[in-house]
């Protein structure tokens, strides 16, 4: 075997064993905790809601400059909710089903990271908005 072919191999390897840990590492979590799904979606979901919860209550009462803004951040906070639900356990005491969802959210990982960086931006510019509200109203 050529060098570049072993270190290839090597790498190959050692990513496998890498996910490997991982997996088993938030699967003895998962399963210790008796969680219904992963701590990293718990945390998703807990901020996720709260910004849609925000996101809701500016679009009924908000300045109108923001309107617009809270409308994309809560279609956002719904779509990266309808993700997280798909990847919560139903059955608490399945095995199987703890490893796929596992499985699964290291799979849908870059679509979530695209959304959280994606609300991170919006949550960024309703910041912005509000000071510019701030400053006009004082």
């Amino acid at each position: 075997m050529d060098p570049v072919t072993a270190l290839g191999l090597a790498s190959n390897i050692y990513a496998f064993v890498e996910v490997g840990f991982k997996v088993v590492r938030q699967f003895k979590d998962f399963r210790r905790n008796r969680l219904d799904e992963t701590r990293d979606n718990a945390e998703r979901r807990i901020i996720a809601e709260q910004l849609r919860n925000v996101s809701s209550n500016l679009i009924s009462d908000g300045p109108p400059a923001l309107v617009a803004l809270g409308v994309e951040c809560k279609r956002l906070c719904d779509e990266l909710l309808v993700i997280l639900d798909k990847l919560s356990v139903k059955n608490p005491d399945s095995t199987r089903e703890r490893l796929g969802v596992i499985f699964k959210s290291y799979v849908r990982s870059p679509d979530i990271s695209s959304l959280e960086n994606r609300l991170d931006l919006y949550r960024r510019h309703l910041v912005i908005g509000f000071l510019q509200t701030l400053r006009y109203v004082a």
